[in-house]
C-alpha cells in the first residue's frame, strides 16, 4: 500500500469513527445504525464495514496497538516494576492517541451498556493476561507478576476515569496515579 493510499484510509476510517462518537453521544449506542454513521461520514454502509467489522469494533479499535505497546515493554524489561508500570502505563496512552473528548464519549457509551462493558472488560482481562505472561516470561515470579499487572489496570483505570473529568493530559493523570501508589 502506498504512503498517499495508507493516509487516505487513515482518514476515512478516522471520519467514520468520528461520525460514530458524534452519533452515539447525539442519539445514543443502540440507536445509531451503520447506515446512520456512514451518512455521517458522507459515505457508504459499504465503506463501513471495510475499516470496522461493525459498531462495537469502532469502539474497541485500539485493542490490538494497545496489546503490543504492552508486549514492547514487557520485552525489555530491566528488573524495575516500578519503571515497568511506568512505561507501560505511557505506551498505552501513546498507542491508542486519544483525544479526551472522544474517550469521554466512548467512556459514556460503553458505561451505559451492560454488553459493551462486558466487551471492555474481556479486552481488559486479555491486557492482565498478556501482560504477566510477559513478565513470567521475562523471569518475574508468578505471583508478582499477576500482582504488577492487576496493579496497573488499576491504575490505568483510576488515571483514565480522573482524565475523562477533567482538562490535563492523560500523561499527568498517569504520572499523578503513579506518584500516589508509591506513596501509599
Amino acid at each position: 500500500m502506498s504512503a498517499p493510499s495508507s493516509r487516505r484510509q487513515l482518514r476515512t476510517r478516522d471520519r467514520l469513527a468520528s461520525a460514530a462518537l458524534r452519533l452515539f453521544a447525539e442519539q445514543g449506542y443502540d440507536d445509531t445504525t451503520v447506515a446512520q454513521i456512514a451518512d455521517g461520514a458522507d459515505l457508504s454502509a459499504r465503506s463501513f464495514f471495510r475499516y470496522f467489522s461493525d459498531k462495537d469494533a469502532v469502539l474497541f479499535s485500539g485493542e490490538t496497538a494497545l496489546l503490543d505497546a504492552v508486549a514492547r515493554v514487557v520485552e525489555n524489561y530491566a528488573d524495575d516494576l516500578g519503571a515497568l508500570m511506568h512505561d507501560a502505563l505511557h505506551a498505552a496512552a501513546d498507542a491508542l492517541d486519544l483525544d479526551r473528548d472522544g474517550f469521554a464519549v466512548r467512556h459514556r457509551v460503553i458505561s451505559a451498556s451492560d454488553r459493551l462493558r462486558g466487551r471492555e472488560q474481556v479486552i481488559q482481562l486479555d491486557m492482565l493476561a498478556a501482560l504477566s505472561a510477559g513478565l513470567v516470561a521475562a523471569g518475574v515470579e508468578h505471583d508478582e507478576a499477576s500482582l504488577t499487572s492487576r496493579m496497573t489496570m488499576a491504575l490505568w483505570n483510576e488515571a483514565c476515569e480522573r482524565w475523562v473529568a477533567s482538562g490535563m493530559r492523560l500523561g499527568d493523570h498517569l504520572d499523578a496515579v503513579l506518584a500516589e501508589f508509591r506513596s501509599l
